[in-house]
């Protein structure tokens, strides 16, 4: 029997790279950003509309459609474990959990804000046709640093930010939190605490050539080059997030510290 496990975690924190090791694993399928929370809101939306008018057993009924749903969603992947990727999990474990036959466990990626947004600059400069610039010139609003941060932060990370916030707060012990930074300087270490928490077996993984198997194939979708791409070895070459967006933003996006709140 299939087991569903969630990968979750902020936006540039290495979910991509990380989903990429662990389905190096030969049990285990890691998917790119998938539909599935999506669908399962859609559906919940349907059942609301529903309620209004028809008479039935709501509560079982719910509970059949969800449980099959989760249950059947991946029959075409031949890995005994999956583990499905979407950002917004961390807010529903409450809602999984009622509908899901295995216990909830979330793999959640994390780096401190300054360097999510340091790492999203770094992306904007090398697209002139990225999604963020985009939107500041249809608002007439000048390509700065600063513009571009707040718009990242409001639009594009705080939300997730608050939905890991969220999921630590209340269901901290259906999820393991991977720091990005303690992934690529003891990934071995980091990986065995990850089986261990999801209780399977551990595996020996290739650091120096890694394939990118959870890739976007509609990457371009998203507005920004390269968002979903992973260098083949496993090193640390980011700049200092105070070289990219300056000391001052630095200060300011660090006090989104998820160790302080």
């Amino acid at each position: 029997m299939k087991t569903l496990f969630f990968l979750s975690g902020l936006s540039r924190s290495g979910s991509t790279l990380l989903g990429s090791l662990l389905s190096q694993h030969p049990e285990i399928h890691t998917t790119p950003t998938s539909p599935l929370a999506d669908i399962l809101c859609t559906l919940d939306e349907g059942f609301k509309r529903c309620d209004i008018q028809y008479t039935y057993d709501e509560s079982q009924i719910r509970y059949n459609t969800y449980n099959s749903i989760l249950s059947n969603f991946y029959n075409h992947i031949p890995k005994k474990y999956v583990l499905d990727k979407h950002r917004g999990w961390t807010r529903n474990v409450s809602s999984i959990e009622k509908f899901l036959d295995n216990e909830v466990k979330i793999i959640a990626t994390y780096r401190p804000i300054p360097e999510v947004l340091s790492s999203f600059i770094t992306l904007i400069d090398k697209d002139e046709n990225n999604f963020i610039d985009n939107r500041l010139r249809r608002e007439n609003l000048p390509i700065t640093t600063d513009n571009r941060l707040e718009y990242l932060w409001r639009f594009y990370t705080s939300d997730v930010y608050e939905s890991l916030i969220y999921g630590l707060r209340h269901h901290r012990k259906n999820i393991y939190l991977v720091e990005y930074n303690n992934l690529v300087q003891n990934p071995e270490k980091e990986l065995n605490s990850i089986y261990e928490f999801l209780n399977i077996e551990p595996h020996i993984h290739n650091f120096s050539n890694i394939l990118n198997t959870c890739a976007e194939e509609k990457d371009n979708e998203w507005g920004l080059n390269d968002l979903h791409t992973i260098r083949p070895k496993l090193e640390r070459k980011s700049r200092p997030p105070e070289e990219v967006i300056g000391e001052e933003n630095v200060k300011l996006y660090s006090v989104f510290n998820i160790y302080e709140n």
